[in-house]
């Protein structure tokens, strides 16, 4: 995983995923609000959930957050697959009450200022389900664009993927006014 910082937010603040939280992401992430936004639903053993954080610690196309609201773990960000100027980034809050306010915005705008901004990306990437309303519409607010979608067998049904891109032009030009609400820099 490559080496970050703390990035400080107004309400929140993205902090670098260690090992000793990984088991908070593991149940997060089985929980049936979260996993029914992926497109790999399988159960996440401890085993299983060792082994992912292991390969993540020594691969250095990563790096995992968890969102802090000052006072809580709600969520975890990431940019992954960085390679050729370009990665994918993702996104979830488990907390349902944090889902409703603006704390997804503003950690979706600190990683992706860090994305362009300090890792010197050119292009970011996401693969959203269709049918994820709440996560279209933060990517299409973030300035983010449908380049292509295909078809996935997810639990024996077929699901649309959609295949969005974000440049770093266009995220500074779509977010100048919300960057400086949350004061991100």
């Amino acid at each position: 995983m490559l080496e970050a910082e703390k990035l400080l937010g107004r309400t929140v603040d993205l902090i670098p995923l260690t090992r000793d939280k990984i088991e908070q992401v593991r149940v997060w992430r089985n929980s049936d609000q979260v996993k029914k936004h992926f497109i790999f639903r399988d159960e996440i053993t401890v085993d299983k959930q060792k082994r992912w954080f292991q390969s993540v610690a020594e691969s250095m196309e990563c790096v995992y957050f968890l969102i802090n609201d000052k006072q809580s773990d709600i969520g975890l960000c990431e940019i992954k697959k960085i390679k050729d100027n370009s990665g994918e980034w993702g996104i979830f809050i488990f907390s349902q009450d944090a889902r409703q306010g603006l704390q997804p915005v503003e950690a979706s705008l600190i990683l992706l200022n860090y994305c362009f901004k300090i890792l010197g990306l050119i292009k970011v990437t996401a693969q959203v389900l269709s049918d994820n309303a709440a996560a279209l519409s933060l990517n299409q607010k973030l300035g983010f664009k449908q380049v292509g979608s295909r078809i996935e067998i997810i639990d024996s049904n077929e699901e649309k993927v959609l295949e969005l891109e974000l440049t770093s032009k266009n995220f500074e030009t779509q977010n100048i006014k919300l960057m400086k609400f949350f004061k991100v820099v």
